[in-house]
């Protein structure tokens, strides 16, 4: 078992996951929230980087993620950065999804998934397609961890998720 290389944390996006008034303040920027607060200075227009079409060299990634905010923040980061992307909220619902689309090359699984486990749904997409490579995503303790991986070997990161980390995690796989 080795830990994919993203487990400092960078993105500021993440920080939602991470929780405390940082997050609050940036879980309110990505999910559109306008609160109204009072500012000394104004700020210029940013200018927002348009999405890549997806590139013909990226890998597909299925990110199945129970948490909302989180899920849709990886999805867009992911699909911004050129990659095709499909997410899921739970194991049931990724499987159902796959039933009329290919398989994945990368697929970025929570552990902590409700109903069907992150583990078990890793398992049954190796069954599906041997092809795709597994990602297990946990903020679980070691020895939580080292129980749900002791009978398959597999990658996993630490959230909160160092995003140019798993960028790079991506380009190598």
């Amino acid at each position: 078992v080795r830990e994919a290389p993203t487990s400092g944390f960078s993105g500021a996006a993440w920080r939602i996951s991470a929780g405390g008034e940082s997050g609050a303040r940036e879980a309110g920027r990505w999910a559109g929230s306008r609160a109204a607060t009072p500012r000394s200075v104004t700020r210029a227009p940013q200018a927002r980087a348009e999405p890549q079409a997806a590139r013909a060299d990226a890998a597909s990634v299925l990110v199945v993620e129970d948490d909302g905010i989180s899920r849709r923040i990886l999805t867009q980061l992911l699909k911004a950065s050129g990659y095709a992307t499909d997410s899921a909220a739970s194991g049931e619902d990724a499987l159902r999804s796959l039933e009329s689309r290919p398989a994945p090359r990368v697929a970025l699984v929570d552990l902590d998934l409700p109903g069907m486990d992150g583990m078990e749904l890793i398992d049954r997409l190796g069954e599906r397609d041997p092809a795709t490579i597994p990602v297990l995503v946990t903020a679980t303790d070691e020895e939580s961890l080292d129980a749900a991986i002791r009978r398959r070997r597999v990658l996993y990161v630490r959230k909160p998720v160092d995003f140019n980390g798993l960028l790079r995690l991506l380009t190598d796989l």
